[in-house]
């Protein structure tokens, strides 16, 4: 099925779709890291983005939770350049399946690194994936800009906890 990436620019990236059958929109950020998609995924300070993965093998090694910084996927969305299958023996799931099961929307077969090129020479800048340009454009529109919203309100805790028998206090994500 096609998706496509649609940036406030105008600019428009078709691929296909993967994860989840619904809509993102987000401040679209890339990383360059070649390991570690699933720690990039759950960490809480990419909350509300788009990540943009410019290593080409994203999904190789599948997913397990020894390798989350929280508890669930944090992005609002995913664009990478190709979709391969787990070979990882700790692997519970694909990164498909996991994607559907937390209700995240990925677009894959997108040159990651030409839209990389162009995030650092513009900045950068709020996105949408869906299945329909006009429906990008239109949530573009609507969505809130990112700093409006208070996103380290929404992943700090809220209570801090106590880990072990010291008086330190930890903060429970």
């Amino acid at each position: 099925m096609r998706r496509y990436l649609v940036l406030q620019d105008g600019s428009v990236y078709r691929g296909y779709a993967f994860g989840a059958n619904n809509d993102a929109v987000g401040e679209v950020v890339f990383t360059t890291a070649n390991v570690g998609y699933p720690e990039s995924l759950t960490d809480p300070s990419y909350r509300g983005q788009i990540l943009v993965f410019t290593s080409p093998l994203i999904g190789n090694y599948g997913t397990s939770p020894d390798q989350w910084e929280s508890d669930s996927i944090q992005v609002s969305g995913a664009v990478i350049f190709d979709l391969t299958m787990p070979s990882h023996y700790t692997s519970i799931m694909s990164l498909n399946e996991w994607f559907r099961k937390e209700g995240i929307p990925g677009i894959y077969r997108i040159d990651t690194r030409a839209l990389t090129v162009k995030l650092r020479e513009v900045g950068v800048m709020m996105g949408a994936i869906a299945d329909d340009v006009n429906k990008a454009v239109k949530l573009l529109r609507d969505a809130p800009r990112y700093d409006d919203v208070d996103f380290t309100r929404l992943v700090s805790p809220s209570t801090p906890i106590k880990y072990g028998d010291d008086d330190k206090l930890y903060w429970d994500y």
